[in-house]
Protein backbone atom coordinates (compact mmCIF):
# COMPACT_ATOMS: atom_id res chain seq x y z
CA UNK A 1 0.00 0.00 0.00
CA UNK A 2 2.96 2.70 0.77
CA UNK A 3 3.96 1.77 -2.42
CA UNK A 4 0.80 2.65 -4.17
CA UNK A 5 0.53 5.92 -1.63
CA UNK A 6 4.27 7.16 -3.25
CA UNK A 7 2.94 6.59 -7.02
CA UNK A 8 -0.37 8.97 -6.43
CA UNK A 9 1.94 11.52 -4.42
CA UNK A 10 4.55 11.23 -6.98
CA UNK A 11 1.74 11.39 -9.71
CA UNK A 12 -0.09 14.80 -7.73
CA UNK A 13 3.36 16.52 -7.67
CA UNK A 14 3.81 15.90 -11.86
CA UNK A 15 0.21 17.37 -12.61
CA UNK A 16 0.69 20.37 -10.23
CA UNK A 17 3.96 20.91 -11.79
CA UNK A 18 2.75 20.68 -15.33
CA UNK A 19 -0.22 22.84 -14.60
CA UNK A 20 1.76 25.90 -12.84
CA UNK A 21 3.79 25.31 -16.56
CA UNK A 22 1.00 26.07 -17.97
CA UNK A 23 0.63 29.10 -16.15
CA UNK A 24 -2.53 28.07 -13.68
CA UNK A 25 -2.23 28.39 -9.71
CA UNK A 26 -2.23 25.17 -8.49
CA UNK A 27 -1.30 23.30 -5.48
CA UNK A 28 -2.52 20.06 -3.29
CA UNK A 29 -4.92 19.53 -1.08
CA UNK A 30 -4.63 18.14 1.99
CA UNK A 31 -5.89 15.21 3.56
CA UNK A 32 -8.36 15.20 6.76
CA UNK A 33 -8.19 13.18 9.82
CA UNK A 34 -9.49 10.63 8.07
CA UNK A 35 -6.62 10.59 5.14
CA UNK A 36 -9.57 11.45 2.63
CA UNK A 37 -9.88 14.39 0.38
CA UNK A 38 -13.07 15.56 -1.97
CA UNK A 39 -10.05 15.97 -5.05
CA UNK A 40 -6.31 16.41 -5.37
CA UNK A 41 -5.24 19.45 -6.94
CA UNK A 42 -6.69 23.32 -7.14
CA UNK A 43 -5.56 24.96 -10.14
CA UNK A 44 -6.78 28.35 -10.75
CA UNK A 45 -6.13 31.20 -13.98
CA UNK A 46 -7.58 33.91 -14.18
CA UNK A 47 -11.38 33.83 -13.46
CA UNK A 48 -11.53 30.08 -13.65
CA UNK A 49 -10.71 27.16 -11.91
CA UNK A 50 -10.55 23.41 -11.66
CA UNK A 51 -10.09 21.06 -9.62
CA UNK A 52 -8.18 17.98 -10.28
CA UNK A 53 -8.43 14.24 -8.94
CA UNK A 54 -5.41 12.38 -9.47
CA UNK A 55 -5.35 8.57 -9.98
CA UNK A 56 -2.43 5.68 -10.75
CA UNK A 57 -3.37 2.45 -12.20
CA UNK A 58 -1.27 -0.54 -14.41
CA UNK A 59 -3.88 -0.99 -17.30
CA UNK A 60 -6.23 0.59 -19.79
CA UNK A 61 -9.12 0.74 -18.33
CA UNK A 62 -10.07 2.90 -14.97
CA UNK A 63 -12.38 1.40 -12.47
CA UNK A 64 -15.07 3.04 -11.45
CA UNK A 65 -15.37 1.74 -8.32
CA UNK A 66 -11.82 4.07 -7.69
CA UNK A 67 -13.91 6.67 -7.40
CA UNK A 68 -14.98 6.83 -3.28
CA UNK A 69 -18.59 7.67 -2.73
CA UNK A 70 -17.92 10.81 -1.11
CA UNK A 71 -16.02 12.00 -4.16
CA UNK A 72 -18.72 10.98 -6.58
CA UNK A 73 -21.04 13.32 -4.24
CA UNK A 74 -18.63 15.71 -4.37
CA UNK A 75 -18.30 15.64 -8.19
CA UNK A 76 -21.95 15.93 -8.93
CA UNK A 77 -22.53 19.21 -5.99
CA UNK A 78 -19.40 20.84 -7.72
CA UNK A 79 -20.74 20.10 -11.03
CA UNK A 80 -24.00 21.97 -9.72
CA UNK A 81 -22.63 25.00 -9.35
CA UNK A 82 -20.84 25.31 -12.12
CA UNK A 83 -17.79 23.96 -11.17
CA UNK A 84 -14.94 22.57 -13.36
CA UNK A 85 -13.41 19.20 -12.48
CA UNK A 86 -11.07 16.44 -14.20
CA UNK A 87 -9.64 13.39 -13.32
CA UNK A 88 -6.18 12.96 -14.39
CA UNK A 89 -5.05 9.34 -14.57
CA UNK A 90 -1.59 7.97 -15.49
CA UNK A 91 -1.77 4.76 -17.11
CA UNK A 92 1.63 2.75 -16.30
CA UNK A 93 1.48 -0.76 -18.75
CA UNK A 94 4.57 -2.46 -20.19
CA UNK A 95 3.51 -0.80 -22.67
CA UNK A 96 5.15 2.73 -21.50
CA UNK A 97 3.58 5.53 -19.61
CA UNK A 98 -0.34 6.83 -20.82
CA UNK A 99 -1.97 9.71 -19.81
CA UNK A 100 -5.57 10.47 -19.46
CA UNK A 101 -7.63 13.58 -18.47
CA UNK A 102 -11.57 12.42 -18.04
CA UNK A 103 -13.91 15.70 -17.70
CA UNK A 104 -15.88 14.40 -14.09
CA UNK A 105 -19.44 14.95 -16.28
CA UNK A 106 -18.00 11.73 -18.15
CA UNK A 107 -17.29 10.13 -15.21
CA UNK A 108 -20.70 11.01 -13.54
CA UNK A 109 -22.36 9.76 -16.26
CA UNK A 110 -20.96 6.43 -16.75
CA UNK A 111 -21.60 5.63 -13.07
CA UNK A 112 -25.29 6.97 -14.01
CA UNK A 113 -25.45 4.23 -16.69
CA UNK A 114 -24.32 1.47 -14.37
CA UNK A 115 -20.65 1.31 -16.07
CA UNK A 116 -18.37 -0.51 -13.99
CA UNK A 117 -15.11 0.84 -16.04
CA UNK A 118 -14.21 3.31 -18.45
CA UNK A 119 -11.68 2.57 -21.19
CA UNK A 120 -8.50 5.43 -21.52
CA UNK A 121 -8.29 5.03 -25.04
CA UNK A 122 -10.81 8.23 -25.81
CA UNK A 123 -9.64 10.36 -22.83
CA UNK A 124 -5.61 10.15 -23.76
CA UNK A 125 -3.74 13.05 -23.74
CA UNK A 126 0.25 13.72 -24.81
CA UNK A 127 1.12 15.74 -22.08
CA UNK A 128 -0.93 17.82 -19.23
Amino acid sequence: MAYLDKEGTEWECRVVKAVRDARWMAGTIPKDSSGGQPFDIWAFHGQYGCMIDCKVIHSMRFLLSRIEDYQRAYMRESMETGCMGRTYVLSMTSEGEKIAMIPWRNIISEIDKGKKSIQLDNYIVERI
